[in-house]
């Protein structure tokens, strides 16, 4: 750009002009520096130039996968304009996907493998943008920080399928994880494996991490202590170190409620996410209190891991400096808490003399470990007494099974028809899993299983293109002659009347008698199937609006928005606006 004698601005103008057009206040100066950009190749030199493109970068781009991150920080060097915008692409291309796989059913499994393959946890982000979308005012409570900031269009089934896509790329990465754990592949870090069961609640490795970095800062500074952690430092005392981890896990309630393992089993017990980041009134597991010792030691700087008391089934917890001059000090946190120096037991100390090291327990030890843990958690699972820490107890019970059977499957080879079965209610509630993480990252991650003839891999098939057959999936009032249908998408409650909403999203055949069709309905505790006269049309309270979005997973896979064509005595919408999912699935009741 010439000034008025035809010369150049100085380039420390143009900076300090750009110096006002933050983009982390405002979306719109993101576009002004694109369109600066755009003048002239001065001045695109310069922009390219400004230090406000890594601020951008590392405020919006929290995840990625490490090796494509390492591989294009190579190729775009001190170029944070150009990686921003690489990494913008791929955003688009992500979100382009997730559409498709909202408005147009055939071709899901397809998009949802390249997403959880190819773009993975580098489209995290963008994912997490479509999911806190602006939602219609009807779904807002009163505590909303934007109450008049308009509708996102299509906000709610957008918000759901970019959960789902989630959560099939956190999903998709444990059970790649845990085929490394079972053959005990040396890359893979026991976080990580841990890590991977609560990526099936929809958590990023990276989330968990970022836990228990936090959890390690408030280690370092509990209760004020002066606890030295570097260890080059002469002040360094490894058993204080160790002592302040303990006293911190003390404050967490991870340590120091009994434990019974006949009645004190939870059904999450094992999860880090559930451990690190939500209220809960249970008893830990050994394993558990184990675990996060170790992690907590690593993220302090220590060098910790587990070790088996030679002729006995004991796991105890080595930390040491790693320096041939100072003896490794163990914990056993079976019980009470106890501390002491590897030395003290002789038949440690010989191997320790002889070899220098105490040997570790591997990956697949506390792999198969966490295996046998949520086995028995989920054994011993009683519904009613998870109720005080769980809104959606059978969303837990679903999702554990699932977990445990994924992760005990990487271990066998499917070659029997008895390999896994399936969740009920996976079609519904994990509409991406069947082809995505069930065929590809389970079943064919196994070399034999094409070549196997096996009735189950077929039956695993079959269901997956079930869910993409139009022909099968299309219902209409037709194939119900003789019956007085409800209205697909009409608010009803249940009679007796049960209190809830809910919203009617299908039909179909009982399963005792065919010439009964049962209506399925959303309510916000799950979706139930009743008969025609068992339910009465209603309106929808905004508080019972909130009630359906809020606590049913899947409700933006059916509803757009409420409709108010039609309305109650009070003023209150008596339907709903389907998404595009539904008006294909139902066309004949497609009236809104």
């Amino acid at each position: 750009m010439l000034n008025a004698y035809g010369s150049e601005l100085p380039v420390e103008l143009y900076i300090h002009i750009c110096g006002f057009l933050n983009p982390l206040s405002s979306p719109d100066n993101i576009k002004t520096l694109v369109n600066l950009s755009a003048v002239d190749s001065y001045v695109r030199a310069i922009v390219a130039r400004l230090s406000i493109w890594k601020v951008l970068y590392e405020d919006r781009y929290t995840h990625d996968v490490p090796e494509k991150e390492a591989s294009r920080r190579q190729r775009f060097g001190d170029d944070w304009r150009g990686l921003y915008f690489e990494r913008r692409a791929l955003d688009h291309r992500a979100l382009d996907l997730v559409d498709k796989i909202r408005t147009e059913i055939p071709g899901r499994a397809e998009h949802a493998l390249v997403l959880a393959k190819d773009l993975s946890f580098d489209v995290w982000d963008a994912l997490y943008e479509e999911i806190t979308l602006p939602v219609p005012p009807y779904f807002r409570s009163d505590s909303d920080p934007c109450p008049d900031e308009p509708a996102a269009p299509h906000a709610l089934p957008r918000s759901y399928w970019a959960k789902a896509v989630q959560g099939v790329i956190a999903r998709y990465w444990a059970v790649t994880i845990w085929h490394g754990a079972a053959q005990n592949h040396l890359g893979i870090k026991m976080e990580d494996m841990l890590a991977a069961w609560s990526a099936f609640f929809g958590w990023s490795p990276h989330q968990i991490r970022d836990e228990f970095d936090e959890s390690a800062e408030e280690c370092r500074t509990l209760h004020g202590r002066e606890t030295v952690w570097d260890q080059d430092d002469p002040n360094f005392d490894l058993r204080r170190a160790c002592d302040t981890i303990i006293d911190y896990m003390r404050s967490q309630d991870w340590i120091g409620n009994a434990f019974d393992p006949d009645v004190d089993e939870y059904i999450v017990n094992s999860y880090p996410h559930t451990l690190l980041m939500e209220a809960r009134d249970f008893p830990l597991t050994t394993f558990s209190k184990t675990w996060i010792f170790l992690c907590l030691c690593n993220h302090l700087g220590l060098l910790a891991y587990s070790t088996l008391v030679p002729q006995s089934d004991t796991a105890v917890c080595v930390v040491h400096t790693g320096k041939a001059d100072h003896d490794p000090l163990l914990i056993n946190l079976a019980s009470d808490t106890s501390f002491y120096p590897a030395s003290d037991l002789p038949v440690l100390k010989k191997f320790l003399d002889e070899n220098g090291y105490l040997p570790p327990l591997s990956v697949r030890w506390f792999f198969l470990q966490s295996i046998k843990e949520a086995a028995r958690n989920f054994t011993l699972y009683n519904e009613h007494r998870v109720a005080e820490w769980s809104d959606s107890p059978l969303d837990r019970a679903l999702l554990a099974s699932h977990a445990a059977q994924c992760a005990l499957a990487t271990t066998m080879i499917p070659s029997e028809d008895t390999f896994i079965v399936f969740p009920e209610g996976m079609a519904d509630f994990l509409p991406l899993d069947a082809h995505v993480i069930l065929l590809d990252a389970l079943l064919f991650k196994t070399s034999d299983v094409v070549a196997v003839n096996n009735t189950h891999v077929e039956a695993v098939k079959q269901m997956a293109k079930q869910l993409e057959d139009l022909e099968k999936l299309v219902t209409r009032p037709s194939q119900f002659p003789g019956h007085d249908l409800g209205t697909i998408g009409k608010v009803v409650t249940a009679q007796p009347a049960q209190g809830d909403k809910g919203v009617i999203i299908g039909w179909t055949p009982s399963r005792d008698d065919s010439e009964i069709v049962l209506h399925k309905v959303a309510f916000p505790h799950g979706v139930e199937y009743w008969r025609k006269a068992e339910l009465e049309y209603a309106g929808l309270p905004k508080e019972k609006a909130l009630r359906l979005h809020n606590m049913l997973p899947q409700f933006g896979r059916y509803v757009e928005d409420v409709s108010f064509s039609e309305v109650d005595s009070e003023g209150n919408p008596t339907s709903f606006v389907l998404t595009a999912e539904m008006k294909t699935l139902y066309p004949d009741d497609n009236m809104l």
